[in-house]
């Protein structure tokens, strides 16, 4: 099983309208906003109510670009087109962001994910990296994400991962993997600055399967 990128959508305010789901897609959202962290929550229109949103963590501020960025998913539960929000939304700080829609991944909106790590650094350079952690599941599809408040333009780095959007101090890069292990991610740009936070986050796919030891089975 493999999994694969349908849409990646940008949105100069944290709603995505038009947004066409299989039931089953990974529903992503990176939404971006010019204050210190907040309480956000996001939602949809979907037919019976709202997809149910996870969020990685509470969000992550970097006080060099005054910004903070958040991350949800949800699992599409019919096929249908929906309008996405979040409630930064009617906010004086509305940054937009990007909502990704992937299609393979495991159904099950609390077994889906694998792990996320951020980065959020305050030393000023050219080029910043998320070392990222040990995956758990051998068969995952990862997402790096960056935000630069100075709309910066970046350089795919090291680590191996696909350019999928690279505009205005925002990149969204992939990568599948098929065996456990630790997968950083490096962006560079010209000018050196300490404003670009990002985060790396695996799903699972839909085939991923934990196994145990095989003396686990008769205990």
């Amino acid at each position: 099983m493999t999994a694969s990128i349908i849409t990646c959508t940008h949105a100069a305010t944290n709603s995505w309208t038009s947004t066409v789901v299989t039931a089953g897609d990974l529903i992503l959202i990176h939404a971006y906003q010019g204050s210190t962290v907040a309480t956000i929550t996001a939602s949809d229109n979907s037919s019976g109510g709202t997809n149910t949103y996870n969020q990685l963590g509470t969000g992550i501020y970097n006080a060099g670009g005054t910004t903070s960025l958040y991350v949800f998913y949800a699992v599409a539960k019919a096929a249908e087109t929906l309008a996405i929000t979040t409630t930064i939304l009617g906010g004086g700080n509305d940054y937009g962001g990007y909502v990704t829609i992937i299609r393979g991944l495991n159904q099950t909106l609390s077994a889906v994910l694998d792990g996320y790590w951020i980065s959020n650094d305050t030393t000023s350079s050219t080029s910043h990296t998320n070392a990222a952690g040990l995956t758990t599941y051998a068969n995952d599809f990862g997402i790096a994400s960056w935000f630069d408040n100075q709309g910066q333009t970046f350089t795919n780095g090291t680590g191996g991962y696909t350019q999928q959007i690279n505009s205005g101090g925002e990149g969204i890069y992939y990568k599948s993997v098929s065996a456990t292990g630790t997968y950083p991610h490096t962006i560079s740009y010209g000018t050196a600055n300490n404003q670009t936070s990002g985060h790396i986050v695996y799903f699972k796919l839909a085939s991923a399967t934990t196994y145990q030891p095989y003396w686990m089975m008769f205990t």
